[in-house]
């Protein structure tokens, strides 16, 4: 986090430096080191996760809160309980869902629908799932006209 607070902004006025700003807020939107920065600390959750599988922990959803708490601590990315939404399988009966989303917090949902444009559970029929999908890239390439692209478009 020193590299990353640690930066400092210089002042010109009329193209005469006159003083130096000292930010200390983190990373700026759009700065190139994020996306790296994020892949780093979400390997650290994935290796605390896999830990807890190892030792057969994962089980437990009070661990798994303890855990997402401390990779909150570690990387400053904190878990919404008041956006987030618990999705179980059919095979866990309902006592077992009400206590595992009464110690998550969460609400529990019987499907997420789409994120990103994507339905998030395709199940068995991929085609019919993702034909939204291929109707929508059909339509957008139905309205391009033909005459705006380069070569390499048509």
């Amino acid at each position: 986090m020193m590299y990353v607070e640690s930066v400092i902004h210089s002042l010109l006025i009329n193209g005469t430096q006159v003083g130096y700003i000292r930010t200390g807020r983190g990373l700026r939107q759009g700065d190139p080191l994020f996306p790296y920065l994020f892949i780093i600390c979400t390997e650290g959750l994935i290796s605390l996760l896999k830990g807890a599988c190892a030792r057969g922990e994962l089980s437990e959803a009070q661990l798994i809160m303890r855990i997402l708490k401390l990779y909150g601590k570690w990387s400053g990315q904190l878990v919404s309980v008041q956006k987030s939404t618990v999705l179980f399988s059919p095979n866990v009966d309902s006592q077992t869902q009400n206590q595992i989303s009464g110690i998550l917090g969460m609400p529990e949902v019987f499907t997420h629908g789409k994120y990103l444009g994507l339905p998030t559970n395709i199940g068995t029929s991929k085609k019919e799932v993702l034909k939204s999908v291929i109707d929508r890239i059909n339509t957008k390439v139905a309205n391009w006209n033909p005459r705006l692209l380069s070569k390499a478009g048509k």
